[in-house]
């Protein structure tokens, strides 16, 4: 796999609680959905500089992903705690939209290049998130957090029982059964 195994769990719980919180919380304003993606992509960023630690392969793509959320958590630092014009939200939005399809856009070719399925559908599912975002901007946003939890559960849930599947067929048996009378 191209991750440690922990990475895969703990992408997929923030997938999973990314889109609760969506489907959950019963207000759903730019703000609220901005901050929330700003978080998600923000925690992506610092799960891949942590996973250096654990595997030093390919540096590089992960560093550019964790220098890609510390500047969405920058940016939307300076979002949150200004008096921003709505001019600022539809740029912050464009930003969120860009972020997320080039995540998706690197995390879908990692996948392909390494032959994982499991970081394909990771990468699916970021870039979706974008693709969610640009239509929101022009369209009444009430539906773009109910569809981003839909596509974070459904995508987070498929994206672990494929990584148990994926390491079944990856991991050689184990133990095998030994009859014992064949040692006789």
């Amino acid at each position: 796999m191209l991750y440690p195994i922990w990475y895969y769990d703990v992408q997929v719980l923030l997938m999973v609680i990314a889109g609760l919180i969506f489907l959950i919380l019963p207000v759903h304003s730019a703000a609220l959905t901005i901050g929330i993606i700003a978080l998600y992509l923000f925690l992506l960023g610092v799960i891949s500089a942590i996973s250096v630690v654990s595997d030093q392969s390919e540096m590089g793509w992960k560093f550019l992903i964790c220098i890609l959320g510390i500047m969405v958590s920058s940016v939307s630092l300076y979002y949150f705690f200004n008096n921003i014009f709505s001019f600022t939200q539809v740029f912050f939005l464009i930003f969120l939209t860009v972020i997320s399809l080039f995540i998706g856009i690197v995390q879908v070719t990692r996948g392909f290049l390494h032959d994982d399925p499991v970081i394909r559908l990771i990468g699916v599912s970021t870039g979706a998130i974008g693709l969610v975002l640009i239509p929101s901007l022009y369209i009444s946003e009430w539906w773009a957090p109910v569809v981003l939890g839909i596509i974070l559960i459904i995508g987070g849930l498929v994206c672990y029982l494929l990584k148990k599947a994926w390491i079944e067929v990856r991991e050689p048996v184990r133990y095998q059964y030994q009859d014992p009378d064949s040692n006789r």
